[in-house]
């Protein structure tokens, strides 16, 4: 019945929970049927992933594609829990909606927010009051599976709502230079190990810097690291192939890659 439902259903979300209940049917896909909630993760991950990027680099086309691709895995997973008589995708959906309307009460009850500011410090507050038991610490509810770069992000942005300021007392701008010097020193010293703590201090710090200077580091370091990239991709497709080149001529290829974009 599901198979024929997603060919002849007109309503694209009512095809789509039929598509992905034919996949883990009886007659469906081998592969969908044995995925878990915990083999799903990664996927989940991958996709989210691509969804960034296409809203960073891509065309409309493009995001509304890997929107969907998220929005199947959401699907898919509700589909393994529904299965197992836990949820299904109605249950999600309502969760959603309840917990969207009981932290906005400035848009639907008799609330006030003229900031985007206040909005946050709220968000905030509804969360505490809806954790039972003993209240979460500030940085308990940031994911730790998030990209190191954004969680020390998040760390540093919680961290600093609160009022707190480094032991220093100084802008982390300014201690961004001391860590440095320290990795400096890690590397000097030739400990790995050691070096690997000087430098996630060293990182970490800037994370929090680039908080109190108002620019993401995560998005700041990707444009960083396209720029590169499409000059490197210049510098190849100028030189045909660098086999054979030595480091010397790689780096003059390169400047010259980069003055011409200047042009």
């Amino acid at each position: 019945m599901a198979h024929e439902q997603v060919m002849e259903e007109k309503d694209p979300l009512r095809a789509l929970e039929a598509l992905v209940e034919a996949l883990r049917g009886d007659n469906g896909c081998p592969w969908d049927r044995k995925q878990t909630p915990e083999s799903m993760r990664v996927y989940v991950v991958e996709e989210a992933f691509e969804l960034a990027e296409a809203l960073a680099l891509g065309t409309e086309a493009e995001v509304a594609k890997e929107m969907g691709d998220v929005l199947f895995q959401v699907f898919f997973l509700a589909r393994i829990f529904q299965e197992r008589g836990l949820f299904d995708i109605r249950g999600v959906a309502a969760l959603c909606v309840e917990k969207m309307i009981s932290r906005h009460p400035h848009v639907f009850g008799g609330d006030r927010a003229d900031t985007a500011e206040e909005v946050r410090q709220r968000w905030h507050e509804f969360k505490k009051k809806e954790t039972t038991g003993k209240p979460p610490g500030v940085l308990e509810s940031i994911p730790r599976g998030l990209p190191s770069l954004m969680r020390a992000y998040r760390v540093w942005e919680r961290a600093k709502r609160t009022g707190f300021v480094s032991p220093s007392g100084r802008p982390l701008a300014e201690e961004t230079g001391d860590r440095f010097r320290e990795l400096s020193g890690a590397r000097e010293s030739g400990d790995p190990a050691r070096v690997e703590e000087a430098l996630g201090a060293f990182l970490f710090t800037l994370a929090g810097a680039a908080w109190e200077m108002g620019a993401h580091p995560d998005t700041a370091l990707s444009r960083a690291v396209d720029g590169f990239a499409g000059r490197f991709a210049r510098m190849e497709e100028a030189a045909g192939s660098l086999d054979g080149l030595s480091p010397e001529e790689i780096r003059e290829r390169f400047i010259q890659a980069g003055e011409e974009e200047k042009e």
